[in-house]
């Protein structure tokens, strides 16, 4: 049985910018490639506010829910709040994750309690450019 969790911080917040390759792909996934100008808003919107995050969990080998860190939104069902997506070990304690629609000014929740957000980088740093985004 994996350790119980006991500590959740999230040490990086690094803003994601799709190149032109996958938002093509998001046009023919979600639409076909048929785009109009609601549906090009829709696109562009889907990787607006799209953020790569990396996260220490202690102890070594703690199970996480990701499921339960999510960012409450007042004008969405439960059910709708966004989750970690993507999510991949790093090192040891080290996770990152990709989380859509992030609002950077209100912390994550989890079931430790609120995860404050660092201040974000301008750039992904070299450790996590291997780290792929694929669409959902």
């Amino acid at each position: 049985m994996p350790p119980t969790l006991q500590s959740l911080k999230i040490i990086g917040l690094h803003p994601f910018s799709a190149d032109e390759a996958l938002i093509q792909e998001a046009r023919e996934d979600f639409w076909g490639g048929w785009m109009t100008p609601e549906r090009e808003a829709h696109v562009q919107s889907f990787f607006k506010d799209l953020y790569l995050v990396e996260i220490e969990a202690i102890p070594l080998g703690a199970s996480i829910d990701w499921s339960g860190i999510t960012q409450p939104r007042t004008d969405l069902a439960r059910e709708d709040w966004q989750v970690p997506y993507l999510e991949r070990q790093i090192d040891d304690t080290r996770w990152a994750f990709f989380f859509h629609y992030l609002d950077v000014s209100k912390p994550l929740a989890s079931e430790l309690g609120d995860l404050t957000l660092p201040e974000t980088t301008t750039l992904i740093p070299p450790r996590l450019e291997n780290i792929e985004y694929w669409l959902p």
